[in-house]
């Protein structure tokens, strides 16, 4: 031992000679510097130590802490351990987006340990070489374990190297480290890796083994159970000479698609803690590799993996492979086992040949089964003296001709031996006769499914793949052998143990040996040891596992409850607030016509006297109510996945505002709301007046988001018209005020006009949580909460609009868990003794630009993370692969390498604009741009999607010109804004408000024009470009413009019936020279079937014509071959009334469409919510987001942010 002593400091406090001896020591360690004799000491991954500690020097935040053994004498470092934590990180959430660049091999383990809580990681431990087995590291073990013990983290967790034997050996030797499990590296996939923790607070960890946190953390937690029971288990057998090598739950089943997770196998090989040596641990290295990769790929379609799970799933078998003579009789506590011996040479033989495994039956679905006994039934007819090889020379000598090609074919596909061919015709003709006597046949029947067994449907590949399966179990048995002196005397079994079938499969397999008896052979003695042995394990190791299975199955069970109250709660209030108060006044033909006509004086009624005005605030009030119900459908069946970007105030708001009808009568009462105002409190100094500068926002499922607010809005009015009736009051203002920022998203406040005692109004809103907005949506029977509903419908639209599921515990949003919504008191500035009652929502900022990163060209710049605030990602290529379930809502995926492309392409979880940036020069460039300005480089991105959009579709001189009413007209290019549209017709893209230019013929045939677009200056459209006129030139206004520029190039197709229909009732807007409004859309690039055209079909008859799905395939074969499509849409109804199948909706569309032409992009609608099985290669959008912008106020614009926001949801 040398006299030395451990000095630890947080990474602010680093400096740049700490950095130095660091660096120091790992070049010490290097692999390539150490002997032989020290093989398994040595560090493996290089680190830029100075980027590590960046983000807590820059940050003030401190991640991560310095274990530094000091030698007294010298006062040098002679070791180090680097640890990162959260322990001093109070509400902030642990940076993995920093660390993903140098903690790569282990950033979901990281990820699962933040999840937990407090936690420490031990990320790097050396000591220099001449000072190894001199008590150092055990030193610096000891100290960081104190450290975190006094800081109260929960746990502590490595990652540890295949090459660090030493490390794992002083671990291990410690005993207070679960092994959990081993795993390879995404990008060193043969190198294996240990993960490794200990539990500081238990009973605080158990705590939060519940369903909030068992979808986050389940990955860790599992082997942690799966440990702590196996070495209880081997604590009670052990005494009785026996041990569990090698443990493993397995997992398949709905719950884990519920919690979007994959299907998942988890184990340790505990023996090969045991080796004794360096030499003897590489040894059962490769053993645990196969072990591993068996365990990850044994369920993977694309992989010739073998797997028992579909048996053990399909028959609830129990299998148990040991190395003596047992069979089924041996275990009669369990219900179907399938006994195998390990040393028996034709054990493979015999598995794959038995009842047990595979039969044709089983493998052949019902039209395969079908068409297969029915051709053995005609052989069997041959007479049997006759070889059915010697075709008949008589007049049927076509028809045996067919027969013996498909019974060949069928030999071939099943393997089927001569020998097998002679048994089946054999018992095929007993069957015929006993038909034919109606007698039984059942035992035929029984002997064909055994000798037919599925030779044919295991290939000579899936062969050689369970013969390298039984191998794998014979090194590990071999391996273990090597380790007792007298191996013959031990029992040696692996056992695959289902445990629930509840949705799917859950299990657990584990290998283990015990002492025999005393008397050869099994015998009864031993029948009732080994019998109760394996009980004794199944029940010790399942215990855990089920108890975390029921708990997900709770969650599970309170998810579908929360689904139900969402529906009951959101159907009474919209029959409560739209029906009672707004339906029931136009219920009778005297009210509808006095709004329509305007004839009434009073106040009751809308006062306008224009016929076309009144019914166009009849038809908005009905569009809002058609939004609302596709909205109420979407909380009941699935969480919003697509967004878009909008301006808080005027594309949210604004639309709103114009509901007259909702505004006036929603209240129930004389009281109306008479305006939304809008205060945007950024950066405002006290006692100035908040400005109105409008914020960019991410609106779910567009107009279904916009309804989400409106459903917040309204029940604010009817809650302040219901509980505030005796005050003088004549009308209700609310006021939406943003008053805080932060990188993800905004605060939002929302008050009425009625102001109270601040202190009253504080309590209020304290009731209001603690009794209504945090309670659940049920009570403990699952039945419905009885009241409070008002409060709960704005809960769940808060929590729509942060795209989650209502109801549920608030997950963290990044550092902070940002309630969906809260009641607030809200002082008025002039009178601080006074407040509003106002609710506090959060909403998050677009997206931006996706860049992923596969070579970290980006990833390690100190200032990454600035760029969140902006909308801009960065993901790496072992982020995408570890998290294949995240969706990305950003509007661009920035590629740096070709590669990342053919590696995400055609998944919808990604953007659709896809855009490769190769190229080294510009590279430094983006990163220059993004260092410099982010809006900038935003900008600039979407300049190189325009240009490669516009190359792809081999358009180059397009010009974008926007007419507005009253005001010249506007060029988005300078240099070319002298140049008139009708000067080059083909490469002129025209909006043109109300249709002026047009009407007044200053413009030619719109059909001459490449694009033209009409708009009303009250349309989203005409308000959107009229805030445009207003921009000034910058980055903004041009980024407005790209889009403008992209919508009109985007080809697209929409076939839906209803569309069609309402299309052909409607004429052209602003009284156009078009001869119909399909012609209309087509300048607009947007085509819908036109049934009056010859060959096109009408989709909105109650009865289609028989060749109506030939003709709909030949129109929309034409337009692909005239023009590029960009989008294709289709109605889920339309389709399955067509196919008659949602199943085959995939493959009549990659048939028909994507094999013709693959960058075509598939968008499913339906207004009936998301439907269920729907294919995940296809986006899905709901029909009201289309219908909109199609039919109701036609705008390309919008059309295409619905369109390219579209996703999927990936279960």
């Amino acid at each position: 031992m040398i006299d030395t002593f451990i000095l630890h400091k947080k990474f602010s406090e680093l400096e740049e000679e700490d950095l130095e001896q660091l660096k120091i020591i790992y070049d010490a360690n290097r692999p390539e510097r150490k002997g032989k004799r020290k093989m398994g000491a040595y560090l493996i991954d290089e680190t830029d130590y100075a980027g590590l500690i960046s983000y807590s020097k820059q940050r003030l935040i401190e991640t991560g802490r310095l274990f530094m053994a000091i030698d007294k004498n010298s006062q040098r470092c002679i070791g180090f351990m680097l640890c990162l934590d959260n322990v001093e990180m109070l509400r902030d959430q642990f940076p993995l987006h920093h660390f993903a660049h140098y903690v790569i091999h282990d950033i979901p383990f990281l990820q699962d340990l933040a999840h937990l809580g407090a936690f420490g990681y031990v990320y790097q431990v050396a000591v220099l070489p001449e000072f190894h087995n001199n008590g150092a590291g055990s030193m610096m073990i000891a100290e960081m374990e104190q450290f975190y013990e006094r800081s109260t983290a929960l746990i502590l967790g490595a990652g540890i190297h295949e090459g660090q034997y030493l490390v794992i050996k002083i671990l291990k030797k410690s005993g207070r480290y679960l092994f959990l499990d081993q795993y390879f590296s995404p990008v060193e996939p043969d190198q294996l890796r240990f993960r490794i923790v200990r539990q500081l607070q238990r009973r605080e960890l158990y705590r939060k083994i519940n369903a909030e946190y068992l979808p986050r953390t389940f990955n860790t937690i599992i082997p942690i159970q799966l440990n702590l029971a196996t070495a209880d288990v081997n604590t009670i057998i052990e005494p009785m000479n026996a041990k569990i090598l090698w443990s493993s739950f397995f997992h398949d089943n709905e719950l884990l698609r519920v919690y979007r997770m994959d299907s998942h196998y988890t184990g340790y090989f505990g023996s090969i803690l045991e080796a004794k040596s360096y030499p003897q641990f590489q040894e059962l290295v490769p053993i645990l590799k196969k072990i591993v990769r068996y365990l990850r790929d044994k369920d993977d379609p694309n992989l010739n993996q073998p797997s028992l799970t579909p048996l053990v799933s399909k028959k609830g078998l129990e299998f148990f492979f040991a190395n003596d003579a047992w069979t089924a009789e041996d275990l009669p506590s369990f219900g179907n086992p399938a006994v195998y011996n390990l040393q028996d040479e034709e054990m493979l033989d015999k598995m794959l040949g038995s009842r047990h495994f595979h039969s044709i039956r089983e493998e052949l679905s019902n039209e395969e089964w079908l068409e297969w006994t029915s051709l053995l039934s005609k052989l069997a007819k041959v007479p049997k003296h006759k070889n059915i090889f010697e075709l008949p020379r008589d007049s049927s000598r076509k028809r045996w001709k067919k027969l013996l090609k498909a019974w060949k074919e069928w030999k071939r596909r099943l393997s089927i031996t001569s020998a097998e061919e002679k048994q089946l015709l054999e018992d095929q003709r007993a069957i015929n006769a006993k038909s034919s006597q109606k007698k039984e046949v059942s035992e035929e029947m029984e002997r064909i499914n055994a000798v037919s067994k599925a030779r044919g449907k295991i290939s000579n590949s899936t062969r050689r793949a369970w013969q390298d399966w039984l191998e794998l179990h014979q090194e590990v048995y071999a391996a273990d052998q090597k380790r007792l002196k007298h191996p013959e005397r031990y029992w040696w079994c692996h056992a695959v143990v289902p445990m629930t079938f509840s949705g799917g499969v859950s299990g657990i397999m584990f290998t283990f040996r015990y002492l025999k008896p005393a008397q050869s052979g099994p015998g009864e003695q031993g029948r009732r040891q080994i019998n109760g042995m394996i009980n004794t394990i199944v029940s010790a190791l399942s215990k855990n596992m089920l108890n975390i299975i029921m708990k997900l199955q709770e969650h599970a069970i309170e998810e579908a409850a929360n689904r139900y109250a969402v529906s009951v709660i959101s159907s009474r209030n919209i029959s409560h607030n739209l029906g009672s108060h707004i339906l029931s006044r136009f219920s009778q033909t005297s009210n509808l016509g006095k709004l329509v006509y305007g004839t009434m004086d009073q106040g009751d009624y809308i006062k306008v006297s224009d016929l076309d005005e009144n019914l166009r605030k009849v038809t908005d009030f009905l569009s809002y109510l058609r939004t609302r119900m596709n909205l109420l459908a979407d909380l009941s069946t699935s969480e919003p996945v697509a967004s878009v970007a909008a301006m808080l105030n005027l594309e949210v708001l604004e639309p709103l505002r114009q509901q007259e009808v909702v505004n006036k009568f929603i209240s129930g009462t004389d009281i109306q709301l008479i305006d939304i105002e809008y205060e945007n409190h950024l950066d405002t100094l006290p006692g100035k007046r908040p400005d109105r500068r409008d914020i960019m926002v991410q609106i779910p499922n567009g107009e279904l988001g916009i309804s989400a607010l409106a459903m917040i809005l309204e029940n604010i009015i009817r809650n302040t018209a219901k509980h505030e009736i005796l005050l003088d009051v004549d009308y209700l203002l609310l006021t939406v005020k943003v008053v805080e920022e932060d990188d993800r998203g905004y605060t939002i406040y929302i008050h009425d006009n009625i102001d109270n005692e601040r202190e009253v109004v504080g309590q209020l809103a304290d009731q209001l949580n603690r009794a209504y907005i945090e309670a659940k949506l049920f009570e403990k029977n699952y039945e419905v909460r009885k009241k409070g509903w008002g409060i709960a419908e704005m809960d769940l639209a808060a929590s729509y609009l942060r795209k989650k599921m209502p109801g549920l515990p608030v997950g963290g949003e990044h550092h902070r868990k940002i309630p969906f919504l809260k009641a607030v008191p809200l002082p008025l500035s002039q009178r601080p003794d006074r407040a509003y009652l106002g609710y506090q929502i959060y909403l998050k900022k677009p997206r931006e630009i996706l860049i992923v990163d596969s070579r970290d060209r980006l990833t390690h710049i100190s200032s990454a993370h600035q760029w969140i605030p902006y909308g801009i990602k960065i993901l790496t290529k072992i982020a995408i692969s570890e998290k294949k379930q995240d969706i990305h809502t950003h509007n661009i995926l920035l590629l740096l390498d070709f590669e990342s492309r053919s590696t995400n392409k055609r998944i919808k979880r990604f953007p659709y604009r896809w855009l490769v940036l190769q190229d080294e020069v510009e590279q430094e460039n983006l990163k220059q741009k993004l260092n410099e300005d982010p809006t900038a480089a935003i900008c600039w991105i979407w300049e190189k999607w325009l240009n490669y959009f516009q190359t792809r579709k081999y358009l180059n001189d397009l010009q974008l010109t926007l007419y507005l009413y009253g005001l010249p007209a506007l060029s988005a290019d300078e240099n070319r804004s002298k140049r008139r549209p009708e000067d080059s017709p083909m490469e002129a893209i025209i909006f043109d408000a109300h249709g002026s230019k047009m009407r007044k013929r200053v413009l030619n045939t719109p059909r001459q024009f490449f694009f033209y677009n009409a708009f009303g200056t009250t349309d989203p459209l005409g308000k959107l470009l009229i805030g445009y006129n207003k921009l000034k030139a910058g980055n903004q206004k041009r980024k407005l413009e790209i889009e403008l520029m992209e919508s009109a190039i985007t080809q697209v197709v929409v076939i839906d019936e209803r569309i069609q229909e309402e299309a052909y009732k409607k004429k052209a807007p602003f009284e156009l020279a078009a001869k119909d409004f399909f012609e209309y859309l087509s300048w607009l690039n947007l085509f819908v079937p036109n049934p009056d055209e010859e060959g096109i079909p009408c989709l909105y008859h109650q009865y289609l014509e028989e060749n109506t799905e030939q003709r709909l395939i030949e129109w929309i074969h034409q337009l692909m071959h005239w023009r590029r499509m960009d989008f294709l849409i289709f109605h889920v109804g339309l389709l399955e009334k067509l196919i008659g199948d949602i199943d085959e909706i995939e493959r009549w569309i990659q048939k028909h469409f994507i094999d013709i032409d693959p960058r075509i992009e598939i968008i499913l609608i339906s207004g009936r919510g998301k439907p269920h099985r729907l294919p995940l290669h296809f986006s899905f959008q709901q029909y009201n987001n289309i219908v909109k912008y199609v039919i109701d106020t036609p705008s390309k614009f919008h059309l295409c942010r619905m369109l390219f926001g579209a996703r999927t949801r990936l279960h």
